[in-house]
């Protein structure tokens, strides 16, 4: 898992194993408790080796935004993908057939031009395709109505070389909740036999027992979280696996501090009008970012920090903050070492 590197400089992005592990076992316990098929969103880190600890853990298999994304993790030797999301033009189609030659593939669909594609290319190579309707979430995204569900369900149960699974919604939130009740209402009206009922979110493994009908839940910040799980109430302060490691580079005034992690490294979201946490100040605030630096406004801390000085940021999102990120970092018997 690791690989004994030199010391890197300042700003480089570390994940404590301890936290990793911890949440892994708590998600997986969680799920196991009720009754819930977990599947890891690995577009969060893009890693196979983070999604390896993640099936490990008790993950079903991976979800992937693209078939190029989910090929990746294929060639790792993690054969139980899904893609939430429509595999549109001949291209794409063709290479989810040859996916679909070494792994175990559910796609999602929210519309019949889609079905039409995806049964074209599955039927040249006589391949079966697992395939969940996405329905509308309250968030705007993808998705159709309950009654356009049922319609597009149909055509896929039309299709030879495609096998209706079920539904997928993103994410599910209580006031989403009764469009998911009614789509499974009227697919059992219309005789359509459901499998898998995927989707959620990190925050929704909370909301879980509160919604049986679901039977798979897909999470990716669980295993490390950030700023904003921690601001959403989706995790403690202490379960923060990932932060990002910063020196003082600057004191322009006694109030305000000058760090070398800008946008580049933390990403240029924020929350509360804030970019990160500063674990060492909890009171400072990192009012602005530009490309190399990150402002830090301390007029609320008791104590200073000081020029050439490490302190730690938790990110307002890990998965921006690791899509930005070429390496990752984890401290193993005492020294800083390239995870690998």
């Amino acid at each position: 898992m690791t690989d004994a590197t030199t010391t890197p400089q300042t700003p480089f992005v570390l994940i404590d194993n301890r936290r990793m592990y911890h949440n892994l076992e708590v998600m997986s316990n969680l799920c196991n408790d009720l009754g819930l098929t977990l599947r890891a969103n690995a577009s969060v880190h893009q890693r196979s080796f983070l999604a390896q600890e993640q099936v490990d853990m008790g993950a079903v298999g991976v979800s992937c935004v693209t078939v190029a994304e989910a090929l990746r993790f294929v060639e790792a030797g993690i054969t139980n993908i899904q893609i939430p999301a429509n595999v549109v033009g001949a291209e794409k189609t063709e290479a989810l057939t040859d996916l679909l030659m070494m792994a175990r593939v559910t796609v999602t669909v929210d519309h019949t031009v889609v079905v039409a594609g995806l049964a074209d290319a599955a039927g040249r190579y006589d391949l079966s395709v697992r395939v969940l309707v996405e329905v509308a979430s309250a968030e705007g995204r993808s998705g159709v109505s309950p009654a356009e569900a049922v319609t597009i369900a149909k055509r896929v149960e039309e299709e030879e070389n495609l096998h209706f699974a079920g539904i997928y919604m993103a994410p599910i939130k209580s006031k989403s909740y009764k469009r998911l009740q009614e789509t499974l209402k009227l697919l059992d009206g219309a005789g359509l036999g459901v499998d898998v009922v995927s989707g959620g979110g990190t925050g929704f493994a909370l909301m879980a027992p509160t919604m049986p009908e679901v039977t798979e839940v897909v999470s990716g910040r669980y295993m490390l979280f950030d700023w904003e799980s921690i601001v959403r109430g989706w995790c403690h302060p202490d379960e923060c696996a990932l932060m990002v490691k910063a020196t003082v580079v600057n004191r322009p005034s006694s109030e305000r501090a000058i760090m070398d992690a800008g946008w580049r490294i933390l990403s240029p979201f924020g929350i509360n009008n804030t970019y990160g946490h500063v674990l060492e100040y909890p009171h400072a605030v990192i009012y602005r970012l530009d490309s190399y630096r990150a402002y830090l406004d301390t007029s609320k801390c008791r104590e200073q920090p000081v020029i050439g000085e490490t302190i730690h940021i938790l990110p307002i999102r890990s998965e921006a903050v690791l899509h930005l990120a070429d390496e990752i970092y984890t401290v193993h018997q005492g020294q800083i070492v390239l995870m690998a």
